[in-house]
């Protein structure tokens, strides 16, 4: 069975786009364009538009958006390192 799911939600100062569907998951967070995401088989994320994916320890879905959205409402900024070091 073929699904998908998109949504746009709003995060203090930035925007979150969610895409999943049957074969991987996608969270994109803007204006500062970081995603991640399990394609190539295995957890990453991105800190630019086609930068290089950075493995992280956490796989769950549903963890690793409760850690940005924490993230970000208690740093009111995304600090890369630091949300990096909390997904791994």
């Amino acid at each position: 069975m073929k699904y998908n799911l998109k949504d746009k939600s709003f995060i203090g100062d930035y925007t979150s786009y969610i895409n999943v569907n049957s074969k991987m998951w996608a969270i994109v967070i803007m204006p500062i364009q970081i995603r991640v995401d399990n394609a190539h088989g295995f957890v990453h994320i991105h800190f630019s538009h086609k930068g290089k994916h950075h493995k992280i320890g956490k796989s769950n879905f549903d963890e690793i958006y409760e850690i940005i959205v924490n993230h970000i409402e208690n740093n009111e900024i995304i600090s890369k390192k630091k949300l990096w070091g909390e997904l791994s």
